[in-house]
């Protein structure tokens, strides 16, 4: 039940497809598709269950997938 929905699974997809460094909350929900307020909704639960890291970077937040140490 967590998992399922499109705007999480694209959330997901996008972080976990995209090479580059962290996203910023902008550029994910650009790439996503997905909007701001749903955005951050489904950030702070994907946070909570543990798939997503929220980076903060001076005055910046990043967030990039959780990886296996």
């Amino acid at each position: 039940d967590l998992l399922l929905g499109a705007s999480r699974l694209r959330l997901l997809s996008v972080l976990l497809l995209h090479p580059g460094p962290p996203l910023h909350m902008r550029a994910l929900g650009r790439l996503a598709r997905v909007a701001l307020g749903l955005l951050q909704r489904e950030l702070k639960t994907l946070e909570q269950i543990g798939l997503v890291l929220r980076i903060d970077q001076g005055r910046t937040v990043v967030f990039d997938v959780q990886r296996s140490p």
